[in-house]
């Protein structure tokens, strides 16, 4: 990586030396490689951090961050012994994209409520890693009671129209008491 920089480097030095603000030029495409490459670090390493505070409980995002109120809020509701807070809980953890399949499964395992449970794998339907989604959908819909089989067909169908397919072909397949 650094040679490449530095070959870089010295294309863009050997192109500037021709003209009478070499330096200038150089400096200017080095303060701009600079800054695209720390905004994109920034960018992912923002998203990594604060998803790990939100599913994971780490303590390291407010030392990193000015406090964003709707993350705090979001880790609050999670943790709380109140029902609908926790149902708050997820749906803000889809407003901000912060949709960690792992999480979400352990989650549905803690959870009493059907409500709770439809919801959670409603919000894995939204989730960026289609085929980590859909097997976690594929895997709970044995156990799982009826109303929430409807929501996890729905998530499935959303995630991937080709997943569904094969899920729903292999369903057929399966014995008549599965695909109550």
């Amino acid at each position: 990586m650094l040679g490449k920089i530095a070959t870089t480097i010295s294309i863009v030095r050997a192109l500037a030396a021709r003209t009478r603000h070499a330096k200038a030029v150089a400096l200017l495409v080095c303060v701009a490689a600079l800054g695209a490459v720390g905004f994109g670090l920034g960018q992912a390493g923002g998203r990594v951090l604060m998803r790990n505070f939100l599913t994971a409980g780490g303590r390291i995002a407010p030392l990193l961050y000015r406090p964003s109120f709707q993350y705090f809020a979001t880790a609050a509701m999670l943790g709380s012994p109140d029902e609908l807070k926790r149902l708050a809980g997820y749906y803000a953890l889809l407003e901000t994209d912060s949709i960690g399949v792992d999480f979400l499964i352990e989650r549905y395992g803690m959870e009493s409520s059907i409500v709770n449970r439809r919801t959670i794998v409603w919000v894995i339907g939204f989730s960026r890693d289609t085929r980590r989604a859909a097997d976690a959908c594929a895997a709970l819909y044995k156990s799982a009671p009826r109303e929430i089989r409807k929501e996890i067909l729905k998530s499935m169908k959303r995630l991937n129209e080709g997943i569904y397919r094969d899920f729903i072909k292999n369903l057929g397949k399966g014995s008549r008491e599965m695909r109550r």
